[in-house]
């Protein structure tokens, strides 16, 4: 039986630091009991996908047929993934949360779009988001992740990734105070 599920979102060039981190912060989250979810793009949403094995997974896919290659390989090794694609006629509110959230909503083209707005299914009544966001301006996928949290009142604990002093003992022990492990 789940804790709860705890997605970690974030930038798709995280190096090798930060995505060992990632994988190990998974892996004790798995270990006491915990759902990871993700997006499942290149970089820290593989990364936690990849060490959620073989625990329980949820993935949220824009469209079907994304990162296609890394999917087939993650469901040889973990048969334990449940796949959500975004349907902008099942997921209205998912659509509607890019509107309401991204700050150049009516300049995505469609794929851009889909991809918003499915961060809105990453995310939606998570007990906590662990997000590492790039340097990218406005944050990315990332940053619309994170407006929803705020917008949802959903835990959210971010670390920038590219900054100096990554300390994963610090993180996970952070993560693990938030969500009650540890006093």
């Amino acid at each position: 039986m789940s804790k709860g599920t705890i997605a970690v979102i974030g930038t798709r060039t995280p190096g090798p630091e930060v995505e060992c981190g990632i994988h190990n912060l998974v892996g004790i989250l798995q270990s006491r009991g915990y759902t990871i979810s993700t997006g499942f793009a290149s970089g820290v949403d593989q990364a936690a996908a990849f060490a959620a094995y073989p625990g329980p997974l949820e993935l949220y896919l824009p469209w079907d047929g994304y990162e296609a290659p890394a999917l087939r390989e993650l469901q040889q090794i973990n048969s334990n993934v449940t796949i959500t694609i975004y349907d902008p006629k099942i997921h209205q509110e998912w659509a509607q949360s890019v509107w309401q959230y991204h700050p150049a909503a009516v300049r995505l083209r469609r794929g851009a779009f889909a991809l918003h707005a499915r961060n809105f299914g990453i995310v939606e009544n998570k007990r906590l988001v662990v997000a590492f966001p790039g340097n990218k301006p406005g944050g990315g996928g990332t940053g619309q992740g994170m407006r929803i949290c705020g917008a949802l009142g959903i835990p959210l604990i971010t670390r920038v990734v590219g900054l100096p002093c990554w300390d994963f003992d610090e993180l996970t022990r952070v993560v693990l105070t938030e969500l009650g492990e540890l006093r």
